[in-house]
């Protein structure tokens, strides 16, 4: 398969507004000029001890410490951190900031302002969404309008938590202009979808080719591309903004970083492993890979307590190993040949290249802007556009392996042809002068053999008649002890449900129709009825006038027989109110049927020695006989014994009770409706 051009240019082609977006302006607090930070005051609180009303009653200059935020390095989760400082306008118009707390997960600031007014704000990536000021992504940003002349003295405290997912490099933060937001906003919702797309497009693509080659290759690499769709809006921030109304999704987020890294990195490298075959070509490898997952999976475990820093911390380093256990797999492969194994190295290189980029803006070894931020779905987008060149280079290379087997075997066939030609022809030789041979003795054994097979054709045919009319008549299992024996024993039942059914009123139905008509109506609902008992695995016994009768459970017992019986009621039911209307219109006359069902013990099989006939016997078709009587048209009357052994299949509505032949009082119920469940398995058992 050979990947379309149009496909990968449009790709390549997309990559163009990355480097338009790459220089985004970093301001850096103070901010020079009118406006700015004058002094920053630090204060260590190591162990939370202080609040705001007690670090305002403290003396500043000497309590704090006049520190540069980046000089200090926050280390315990346990720890606060308080500032101090101020910020002026000294300009004759009146300015709008923000300021940016980046990292940290929560950010209370008290401000008083030099008219006297006091504000309280707060955010932070562990404060919920709704509850921040300015919520925007997962940004921690606090807005300030400042008149001119006008100062503010800023009270900041900085708490950290176990439950975020890293601990801040430094105390720094920004002074960010309303239009620096903006362009940040503008810029990073395009880059989301941006990114988002092209993982779209490529994985409907892979998607499709999958479908139509059902390479299981294809299936692990779509798996990571599932993981990696929703990388770019969650490495932005988005996640947080788009669900950020659920309660303690901002506290989720933290781990859902952990998840996606953990998620990303074992897709990545299941997929290697299937795509080069590893289990089979190299066990070591593919030894090393299972580990580093079962590792992976195990640094999720600090989760459980809510050290989500300890968790991102084990993921992190275990998803390193994972990368560089993938450059050693590609790197191998492709000193061994394999094909395709190019692609994936310069694929996991531009990944890692992303990583790199965003690690290094992390700890700030380089400044951080849009170009940091996008560097992961950068590298990974490149990453896959390579990887989908290496899954097409490998389709490519079976494809023409593939007709170099077909050449080898199309020749070795015309070889094989010209052979057998060969021996063909001497076959055919040695075959002429046997047939002659043969010719003589054939046509004294054709007469002979005419007669004898015309004889064999008349007794199987008349032993097929013979067995299709007796298994018509009887079970097979009677029919076939009848054969081999001459006779069949009746056998004892315990537990049977017998089902007749009789058309109300068919006295007057057969006085308005002609005998033909009458016929013709009962063969048609007859017929039906034997199909719902075939198809419930009921046995028929015999129909008289407008009556019918069957059983379930016999000639082979189970234990389902009441679930079965009163299944196949219901659709006969159904089948004669289905035709009902039709009937009533063409003939003037309306079929209802009534149906009584009851459950018990009886004797079944074959009695006498001429006309065979497979019948029951026993008290429990009495009442059966007697169910269907006071039974009403339309409806399915149960004894309370079959009622017992269906309730938890069917809902039944009791309707009084009726005297039976040798039995007191029973109750009877209609059959209302199935309870919908899993179906029940006929289960045979020895009689």
């Amino acid at each position: 398969m050979k990947i379309n051009k149009f496909y990968s240019l449009s790709l390549l082609f997309l990559w163009i507004p990355i480097f338009l977006t790459a220089q985004f302006p970093e301001l850096p607090a103070p901010v020079s000029g009118n406006v700015g930070v004058q002094k920053i005051y630090i204060l260590v609180d190591s162990v939370r001890a202080y609040d705001v009303e007690t670090i305002r009653r403290m003396p500043l200059r000497k309590t704090f410490s006049l520190l540069s935020p980046v000089e200090i390095l926050p280390t315990e989760a346990s720890q606060a951190y308080w500032m101090a400082f101020r910020i002026a306008n000294k300009s004759d118009s009146t300015r709008k900031y923000f300021l940016d707390f980046e990292w940290w997960p929560y950010v209370d600031v008290y401000g008083t302002f030099s008219h006297g007014q006091t504000v309280y704000q707060k955010t932070g990536h562990l404060v919920p969404f709704s509850q921040r000021v300015y919520p925007l992504a997962n940004r921690n940003l606090l807005p300030l309008e400042l008149p001119p002349g006008e100062a503010v003295d800023y009270l900041v405290k900085l708490a950290l938590d176990r439950s975020a997912k890293a601990i801040p490099v430094d105390l720094q933060f920004q002074l960010r202009s309303p239009e620096e937001i903006k362009s940040w906003e503008l810029t990073t919702t395009g880059l989301v979808m941006f990114f988002t797309g092209i993982f779209l497009v490529m994985f409907f693509y892979h998607l499709f080719v999958y479908f139509s080659t059902r390479d299981s290759d294809y299936l692990f690499y779509l798996l990571f591309l599932f993981v990696l769709i929703n990388i770019p809006a969650h490495n932005f921030g988005y996640s947080v903004q788009y669900l950020g109304a659920f309660d303690g999704f901002s506290s989720f987020v933290q781990k859902l970083d952990v998840f996606f890294s953990f998620a990303l990195g074992t897709t990545m490298l299941v997929f290697a492993n299937v795509f080069f075959k590893t289990r089979e070509r190299t066990p070591w490898l593919w030894r090393i890979s299972l580990a580093v997952n079962a590792l992976s999976a195990l640094s999720l475990l600090p989760m459980l307590s809510g050290n989500v820093v300890m968790a991102n911390m084990l993921i992190g380093n275990i998803s390193l190993a994972g990368i560089l256990v993938i450059l050693v797999i590609a790197f191998h492969s492709w000193y061994k040949g394999y094909p395709s194994a190019v692609y994936f190295v310069f694929a996991q290189i531009f990944f890692i290249a992303g990583g790199l980029i965003t690690v290094l803006a992390i700890v700030k070894a380089i400044p951080t802007n849009i170009w940091t931020d996008a560097s992961v779905p950068a590298g990974a987008s490149m990453q896959n556009i390579l990887l989908s060149f290496a899954l097409a280079n490998k389709l490519n290379v079976l494809r023409k392996k593939n007709e170099a087997n077909q050449m080898e075997i199309i020749h070795q066939m015309e070889e094989n042809k010209k052979l057998q030609d060969k021996v063909n022809r001497e076959l055919e030789q040695k075959v002429s002068e046997r047939t002659r041979e043969l010719d003589h003795v054939n046509g004294q054994l054709q007469m002979t053999n005419e007669e004898l097979n015309q004889t064999l054709q008349i007794v199987s045919e008349e032993r097929r008649k013979s067995d299709s009319l007796l298994l018509n008549i009887l079970p097979e299992t009677t029919a076939t002890e009848l054969k081999e024996k001459g006779t069949a024993a009746p056998r004892y039942y315990q537990l049977v449900s017998v089902l007749f059914t009789d058309f109300a009123d068919f006295s007057r139905l057969a006085s308005r129709l002609s005998p033909e008509e009458i016929v013709w109506y009962l063969n048609y609902y007859f017929r039906a009825f034997d199909e719902i008992i075939d198809r419930h695995g009921i046995e028929k016994i015999k129909t008289i006038g407008d009556a019918y009768m069957c059983a379930g459970g016999v000639p082979i017992a189970n234990e389902s027989n009441p679930v079965d019986t009163v299944m196949a009621a219901m659709e006969m039911q159904a089948f004669v109110l289905a035709s009902k209307e039709k009937f009533r219109k063409e003939s003037g006359v309306e079929w209802n049927l009534r149906i009584g069902i009851h459950s018990g013990e009886l004797v079944a099989g074959v009695v006498g020695t001429k006309k065979f006939a497979y019948d029951i016997w026993g008290n429990t078709v009495n009442v059966a006989a007697r169910l269907e009587e006071k039974g009403m048209p339309g409806r399915v009357n149960i004894s309370a014994a079959t009622y017992e052994l269906v309730k938890n299949h069917f809902e039944c509505s009791y309707r009084g009770e009726i005297q039976a032949k040798n039995i007191s009082l029973m109750g009877m119920y209609f059959v209302e409706k199935e309870i919908k469940k899993e179906p029940i398995q006929n289960q045979p058992k020895q009689v």
